[in-house]
């Protein structure tokens, strides 16, 4: 009686030694699983930043510029001899200046946000 007993607790430690190998093995493959997965994201982060800056790049003004000024492309800057120059008449003129005193209008409008009131506000009775 006593072996058949021992037998039985043997074969339940040994059970519970494969289950806990088992999960033992489970933990470690996962915990590659996710340095693999970290190592992509770093390696993905990396790209990223390099296609930003070749974005950067290609969008900066000296290489717009390279592109336009090279000798194939048909954009040019323009000759000072191929402007013309517009005489204007009286109305256009008025308007500029008028144009020329929107600032103060302009700051007008942000000081009437203030509480202090103004002038348009008060009413003779």
């Amino acid at each position: 009686m006593k072996l058949i007993k021992f037998i039985k607790i043997i074969f339940f430690i040994t059970f519970l030694a494969v289950v806990y190998t088992y999960l033992q093995m489970q933990i470690i493959d996962f915990a590659y699983q996710e340095k693999r997965k970290e190592q992509q994201v770093r390696k993905l982060i990396e790209v990223n930043g390099n296609i930003t800056h070749a974005i950067l790049n290609m969008k900066s003004a000296s290489n717009i510029g390279g592109k336009v000024l090279t000798e194939e492309s048909k954009l040019h800057f323009v000759d000072p001899n191929n402007i013309i120059k517009i005489i204007t008449p009286r109305g256009v003129e008025k308007f500029k200046e008028s144009r020329a005193q929107t600032p103060e209008i302009r700051m007008g409008k942000w000081l009437s946000f203030l509480p202090f009131g103004s002038e348009a506000e008060a009413k003779p009775r």
